[in-house]
């Protein structure tokens, strides 16, 4: 199965976007350092879920362009403000410029020098006189090291631009088995669903959060399946559930905004849980994300005006 296209769906737990702030930032230096005159437009090829963009666009307009539609699908999500188009970074011809071109990770797809060629072309038909192109990928020749690293018995590791996230092999069954029985079309899915609930939310795991959040659907008959797991998430603490919520707002908001006003006005129904919601907010990678779902949110329940204008006081 392509990560990128039958498992697309789970790539904001694989990747989350606060994960790039870093080297977001870093290449948004490099970018400034190497320009010769001011830049605003951005075109990033190979863009995948949009995770760098969600930190660059507050600095360019950007247009971002990936193959892959369930990818571009969870960029939407999260970037509504940029452009997305289709294509492959060694033949898509938009017929403009940009003050700046980036290729991230992507680039390391290019499984021959023909292909290489193909991308870096791509990149200089693109770039505006006196521009700036910058391809960033995880491995050079002088860094590169082969061989294959495991991490705990019968474990799993995901690898991201140098960090790690384990997960022991009960954490890897247990999501397995939450996703064999999403479909809750039948009670012995919904028991084993919510059994698997039950166990993630007793183990006081954080890194759960996100799993569970992304099963929120407002599309999903069993609605009582929904409120099962914003109960479980709930139980995990104030600090430790409002972030995870927060992160996931650009991938929810599209399919289950209606689970999400639930549970902000369950949120702004609590003295702690609205203090916890401020402090993440303000450390969080995009406030636009979080303060125009807040402002629609307060169209619709005006009676929590004075705990969103706590939220959003800097």
């Amino acid at each position: 199965m392509n990560l990128y296209d039958e498992l697309a769906d789970w790539w904001p737990l694989v990747s989350p976007p606060s994960d790039y702030a870093e080297e977001a930032a870093e290449y948004l230096r490099l970018l400034r350092a190497a320009a010769t005159k001011p830049l605003e437009t951005v075109l990033e090829l190979g863009s995948g879920g949009g995770n760098n963009a969600s930190h660059l666009k507050r600095d360019f307009r950007m247009t971002l362009v990936e193959p892959s539609e369930g990818m571009r699908a969870h960029s939407i999500a999260l970037n509504p403000e940029c452009e997305h188009l289709p294509g492959d970074m060694r033949t898509v011809r938009l017929g403009r410029t940009f003050d700046a071109v980036f290729i991230h990770d992507a680039i390391e797809y290019m499984a021959s020098e023909e292909d290489l060629r193909a991308a870096l072309a791509t990149a200089a038909e693109h770039v505006a006189p006196g521009g700036v192109a910058l391809v960033a990928p995880d491995d050079t020749r002088e860094t590169f090291e082969p061989g294959l690293t495991r991490r705990g018995e019968a474990g799993a590791l995901t690898l991201r631009a140098g960090r790690a996230t384990r997960w022991d092999g009960g954490t890897v069954e247990w999501i397995k088995e939450l996703e064999s029985c999403s479909k809750l079309s039948t009670p012995s899915e919904v028991d084993a669903f919510s059994r698997v609930l039950g166990d993630m939310a007793r183990s006081k795991d954080r890194r759960y959060l996100p799993v569970m959040l992304s099963y929120l659907d407002d599309d999903a008959e069993a609605g009582d399946v929904m409120k099962v797991i914003i109960g479980m998430a709930e139980s995990f603490g104030a600090d430790d559930y409002v972030s995870a919520v927060i992160g996931m707002l650009g991938v929810l908001r599209g399919r289950a905004r209606d689970w999400l006003e639930v549970i902000h006005w369950r949120i702004f129904s609590s003295d702690e849980f609205t203090r916890a919601y401020r402090v993440a907010r303000l450390g969080h990678a995009d406030d636009a994300v979080v303060r125009g779902f807040l402002e629609d949110f307060l169209k619709e329940n005006p009676e929590k005006q004075e705990r969103v204008e706590f939220v959003l006081t800097e």
